[in-house]
Order: C-alpha cells, then sequence, then structure tokens
C-alpha cells in the first residue's frame, strides 16, 4: 500500500431531512422522550460494524480508532473527536438540534480487509475517503444508499469487480476518484451520462474500466468503451482514463455536447483506442490533452485544431506512440490569442501612439511559432517535445517604457507560462492586478512606474518562484504587506515597493498610526532576501526585532518612512552592508553598543540616520563602520 495524495473539493455540509436515517428520532414528539443531537444509527455501524472488521483485517493501522464510541453516541454535537469523523447539523426540531455523520475520511491508514458494507449505512454522507488502504472484494454495490454523496475518493485499493450500477443513483456525486484499483473493470456504465450529471472530476486512472466484466467475451476490434451517452455530463472539466484498458474510438459527440465543459485535462493515454482525432473537439476548452501510447490512433491531426477554442486553450498535447501525424498547429495557440485578439486591440485603444510597436503581434502564424520570434517584446521558450514536434510557449513579455495608457490588462494571466513580466515605465492604471496569482512560474515582476492603486492582498501568494519584485512608484498603491509573503514567497531576493504607500492599509480602512505595525514579522523567514527597499512607503511601527535571522540581506532602505521605536540591537549579528534608515523622525535612540562587536559592524559600510532621533557616539570596534556613517 502506498499512501496517496488527496483531492480537495468544497463539500455541502447543510443536509436535509430528508437524508436523515429513518427512526432515529421523530417529529412532533415532547422534548423529554426525545433523543437530540445522535446519529445512532451511524454510531452503530461504525463503532459495532466497521470499526470491528476494520481492526480485525489491520491489527496495526496508522489511524487510531479508539475514540470511536467515546463520548456518547456518534456526533453529539458538532465537536466530534472521533478519528476520521465529521459532523453535520441536519435540522432543528422539538428534541432539539440533530447532527448526523457528513464525512468519513481514513486516508492513508493502512486498513485490509474487504470494504465495509456497513459504511453504507451512513445515510448522510456527503464526503467518502477511503484512498491509500488496501480495502479488496468486488466494488461495492452498497454505495447505491448513500445518495447525499458529493465526493468519492477509493483511489489507491485493490477494489475489483465491476463498477456495475452502483453509482447510479448517486446524482449529487461531484468528485469520483478510484484510480490505482488495477482490477477494477467497467464497462464505463452508459446510465452516468444521465444519472451523474453534477460530476465535475473522474479519475479511473490505472484500472481496467473499459473493459467488460471478467468472463464476459469480447471483441476488441468492435468493442467501444467510452459511451456516447456521457454526453450529458455537462458540468465534467477532468476526465482522466490513463491507463484504463479503453478501447474503441473517440466519441465525436464529446465535441459538441462537452465544449463547455472539458476546461480541464483529458488523460486517454495509454490505451487501446483507434480511429482518428474527432474535427468536433476542435472547440473544446481543453487545457491538456494527451492521448500518447495509443499504437491504433491514426491519421493527420485536423485542421480544425489549429483555430477554434482547443488552440486557445490547449497547454499540452501529447501524441507521442501513436499513428498520428501532420503537422500540429505551431506555436502558442493560448497566448496567441491573449495578445493578438485581446491585449493588443486594449492596449492600443487606450494609447493611440505607444513607443513600441505591437504591429509585429499576429504576424508569421501562432506566437511562438518557432524559438525566432519576431514580435515586439516576445520572448519564447522550448516547452516540450513530442510525436508531434517541438512545442514553444510564451516565457517573456518586455513592454518597458512603451507610454500605454488605460487598465492593467487582465488577460496577460492566460499566458500561463509566463517566466518574466516586465511592463515599468508605462502609465497603466486600475487596481493591483489579483489575477497575477494565476501565473505560478513567474520569476521576475516589473510594474514600476505605472498608476496602479488599490491594495496588494493576496495577488502573489501563489508565486513561490518569484525573485524579483519591483512596483516602485506606483504613488497609490496600498498595502498591508502581506505577511504570507515571509512563507509563501521564500525565492525572493531583491523586493523594492519605494514611493508607494504599502504601508498602509486598504484606502477606507481605519488605522491608528500610534499602533499601526507594517513591516511583517514573518518576513524574518525571506533569508534569500538581499534588497528590501521601502523608502517612501508609508511606513509604520518598528523595525522588527525577527529581523535579524534574515541573514541574506545587503542593503535595507526604509527612509522617508514614519518608523518609530529605536534600532534594534538584535540585528547585530547581521552581515548587512548598507541601513538608511533617515528622515523617520519618530526613530529614536542610542545606536545600539552591541552594533560595534558583533557580526554587523564588520560588514556595515553606509548607515545613514540623518533626520531622525537616533543619537550617541559611533560603536567602535573591528569593522569599516565609521567611515559609512551619516547622522
Amino acid at each position: 500500500m502506498v499512501p496517496v495524495e488527496a483531492t480537495t473539493l468544497q463539500h455541502y455540509n447543510s443536509l436535509t431531512a430528508g437524508a436523515l436515517t429513518p427512526g432515529v428520532i421523530a417529529r412532533g414528539l415532547p422534548g423529554a422522550c426525545g433523543v437530540a443531537g445522535r446519529d445512532a444509527t451511524a454510531n452503530d455501524a461504525l463503532v459495532n460494524f466497521i470499526k470491528p472488521q476494520l481492526l480485525a483485517a489491520t491489527p496495526s493501522p496508522t489511524c487510531n480508532l479508539a475514540t470511536w464510541g467515546t463520548g456518547g453516541l456518534a456526533c453529539a454535537s458538532a465537536n466530534v473527536t472521533w478519528t476520521g469523523v465529521t459532523c453535520s447539523q441536519a435540522l432543528i426540531n422539538a428534541t432539539g438540534e440533530y447532527w448526523v455523520v457528513s464525512r468519513l475520511n481514513l486516508m492513508n491508514c493502512g486498513f485490509q480487509g474487504a470494504f465495509p458494507p456497513d459504511v453504507s449505512r451512513l445515510k448522510a454522507l456527503a464526503d467518502l475517503m477511503l484512498l491509500g488502504n488496501s480495502l479488496n472484494g468486488t466494488f461495492p454495490s452498497g454505495l447505491s444508499a448513500l445518495t447525499g454523496l458529493t465526493s468519492l475518493e477509493l483511489t489507491g485499493n485493490q477494489l475489483s469487480g465491476s463498477l456495475g450500477a452502483a453509482l447510479d443513483t448517486l446524482s449529487g456525486l461531484q468528485l469520483l476518484r478510484a484510480m490505482g484499483n488495477a482490477n477494477l473493470r467497467g464497462l464505463l456504465p452508459s446510465a452516468w451520462g444521465t444519472a451523474l450529471r453534477a460530476l465535475t472530476y473522474l479519475d479511473l486512472q490505472g484500472t481496467q474500466v473499459g473493459l467488460p466484466p471478467l468472463g464476459t467475451p469480447y471483441d476488441p476490434a468492435t468493442l467501444q468503451s467510452l459511451p456516447p451517452a456521457w454526453t450529458g455530463l455537462t458540468r465534467l472539466g477532468s476526465l482522466l482514463l490513463a491507463s484504463a484498458s479503453l478501447y474503441g474510438t473517440l466519441p465525436d459527440a464529446y465535441g459538441t455536447a462537452l465544449r463547455g465543459a472539458l476546461t480541464g485535462n483529458v488523460y486517454l493515454d495509454n490505451n487501446n483506442l483507434r480511429g482518428g482525432l474527432p474535427p468536433s473537439w476542435y472547440n473544446m476548452t481543453l487545457y491538456t490533452f494527451r492521448v500518447y501510447s495509443n499504437p491504433l490512433l491514426y491519421g493527420s491531426i485536423p485542421a480544425q485544431y489549429g483555430s477554434g477554442a482547443l488552440a486557445a486553450s490547449l497547454s499540452t498535447f501529447d501524441v507521442t506512440g501513436t499513428g498520428v501525424c501532420g503537422a500540429v498547429p505551431a506555436g502558442d495557440a493560448a497566448a496567441n490569442d491573449a495578445l493578438v485578439n485581446f491585449i493588443k486591440p486594449q492596449l492600443l485603444a487606450a494609447t493611440p501612439s505607444p513607443a513600441c510597436n505591437l504591429a509585429t503581434w499576429g504576424t508569421g502564424g501562432l506566437a511562438c511559432a518557432s524559438a525566432n520570434v519576431t514580435w515586439t517584446g516576445v520572448t519564447c521558450t522550448l516547452a516540450a517535445s513530442n510525436g508531434t514536434g517541438i512545442y514553444w510557449v510564451v516565457s517573456q513579455l518586455s513592454l518597458l517604457n512603451c507610454g500605454f495608457q488605460g487598465t492593467f490588462p487582465p488577460d496577460i494571466t492566460r499566458l500561463a507560462a509566463l517566466v518574466d513580466l516586465n511592463l515599468a515605465g508605462n502609465s497603466l492604471n486600475g487596481t493591483f492586478p489579483s489575477g497575477l496569482s494565476a501565473l505560478t512560474g513567474l520569476t521576475s515582476l516589473e510594474l514600476s512606474g505605472n498608476q496602479l492603486s488599490g491594495s496588494l492582498g493576496a495577488a502573489l501568494d501563489t508565486l513561490t518562484n518569484l525573485v524579483f519584485l519591483r512596483a516602485m512608484g506606483n504613488a497609490n498603491l496600498r498595502g498591508p504587506l502581506p505577511s504570507a509573503w515571509g512563507t509563501a514567497l521564500l525565492a525572493l531576493t531583491y523586493l523594492d515597493l519605494q514611493g508607494t504607500q504599502v504601508g498602509l492599509p486598504p484606502l477606507g480602512t481605519p488605522y491608528d498610526p500610534a499602533t499601526l505595525q507594517s513591516l511583517p514579522d514573518a518576513y524574518a523567514a525571506l533569508t534569500g532576501l538581499a534588497s528590501l527597499a521601502l523608502t517612501s512607503a508609508a511606513l509604520h511601527g518598528t523595525i522588527p526585532d525577527p529581523w535579524a535571522t534574515a541573514a541574506g540581506l545587503q542593503s535595507v532602505a526604509l527612509s522617508g518612512n514614519a518608523l518609530r521605536g529605536g534600532l534594534p540591537p538584535s540585528w547585530s549579528g547581521l552581515p548587512l552592508p548598507v541601513l538608511e534608515v533617515y528622515d523617520n523622525p519618530a526613530l529614536y535612540g542610542p545606536i545600539p553598543s552591541t552594533w560595534g562587536t558583533k557580526t554587523l559592524w564588520k560588514y556595515l559600510t553606509a548607515l545613514n540616520v540623518s533626520g531622525t532621533g537616533v543619537c550617541g557616539t559611533i560603536p567602535s570596534g573591528e569593522g569599516a563602520g565609521g567611515g559609512g556613517v551619516r547622522g
């Protein structure tokens, strides 16, 4: 058994009375006779059946079920402490509040033996997670009783048999994952096309669901594994069926019926699919389309794939190990659509005579038809090379000092492979672009000299690869400086937000200048940060003592603010060459005596405390110190 990582899904925890087990509690009875706040049926199933069965087959599980059966019946309140059990309020009646077991999560517990049939008695269950165990036996038909399920996660077990009709009643099911159950068979039920209309995520990779039940004769030449009836799954975002023993063709009908649904990933690789790629799929908005290692797939890539929604959305397209041939629509189609059809018109509409010529955008085929792109400000990088040829993507967009006006183009966030974005020296306005969170590959972001406003917010919290961040001179850009950067931006080496108002909370938020703390203690974890430039950034509060651990700092510029208090003695151990804190009138007190005897004074070459209340003599020591001190 190998532990498996779970997929997160938002669940609905407000259950209706109809989801309750009959006989548990009756409406209208006098309060003295009723039992409030307990899910007696679930208690019986968990304590008297499921727990003994699991422990009998698994003497030493990694999850402790000793809590099951303690503190009264299951779900005596929402604050249940039973391992893996979550409760939700179902209703309030004459007997009081009523709580039910809505979630059972026994992920990676190492349980063995047969799938516990009494799980099907947990009638109010919305979320069942048993992934990463070694449960065996046939696929549990009793799941049909759990009509309130929205998420079913059975990945990484040893289930076998046929899917059958076990899930046909689960009309609210949104996530279904049972990958890695190597002996699980199909056929994939056609009934799901009408029964599971809420389904958004389906993952049955590493199974045999493309085959009929064991012992059922079939002809590989005529077997059709992907049901045409699944055209009803109009909410399905990702379809993951790699290595699932699929036979037959790719249903042409999916191209029209699911064009607005399949917006994520389609994995159909390592199967026995035959025929050609359906031309009708050209208007799907897929992000990843994998059909590699299907030797019986053949024919040319449909010409339509070079246009329509598929060309604009597709990031990865792999037909290696197939008979598919012909030219691939060359270039980064998604970036091409964003640059030519959205960003370019927006910039030119607001700026009739820019200093940079965008006439090249849209010439010579799609963006990044090769590395030798001639589009102004656009740089391409090799993304992959597969059976269809070489694939290039837009990795850099530099429109420095072009004079562009108007709002920040939101479609820049569709350049998913972007590593370097430089829009410095324009006059772009509007609020700080929250959509930047989508550009998770960014290492350099340069927005200096624009007119951005609003709050920094959480726009950059996802950019874990960001090394360089500069947005100086955006005079109306507000904070607060996100504490989350202390854990999210660990790759950051250069931060420059001078000439902004990032030391202040969002406009309209009340604050007390006497207590406001602009500089987050959490930045102490940014041990790779070499340059911190926050001059004239409306900073308030003290210089954080914990920053003494940010040993990578080479230059700290905090001048022209409203910082208060003294210089932190703890900074004596920092190997810091440059520290500027001038024009902070509320900074006061002597230069810490420890600074002259520790690491700081050996490295410090420039210390400027002009226009502050810092006083006293320069500490004597072994370093360069005094020659660079002003104050």
